[in-house]
């Protein structure tokens, strides 16, 4: 989502994974990044400022092996579908013309 007012320099995405499972029935998980330049792309000592989050859902279903076990281990049919909600923040600055770049992300991850 851009506009002439801010020079087209904000950004967003959404999205959302669909999982179909035999077992753990049906899943959405959505995704959202947010973003944008506060110094847009130039020649100047700093070139560029950006700043940038993404927050998300996600789940993991057992594997068929997990499920009902291998050579090398024991199955659990009881196991359930694995969840996670991730999130990250940072920003990213490039110098002297755009030749060098710095970038710093927190992440957080909770399974």
């Amino acid at each position: 989502m851009c506009s002439d007012r801010w020079g087209g320099r904000w950004f967003a995405a959404l999205g959302a994974r669909f999982d179909d499972h035999s077992r753990a029935g049906h899943t959405v998980s959505p995704k959202l990044a947010l973003g944008g330049y506060l110094l847009p792309f130039g020649s100047g000592a700093v070139s560029s400022a950006k700043v940038f989050a993404n927050l998300g859902r996600g789940i993991k279903n057992p594997a068929f092996d997990e499920l009902f076990g291998s050579a090398y281990a024991d199955g659990n049919p009881r196991l359930q579908p694995e969840r996670a909600r991730t999130a990250d923040v940072g920003a990213e600055l490039t110098f002297a013309a755009q030749r060098y770049s710095a970038r710093g992300a927190y992440f957080d991850n909770r399974y």
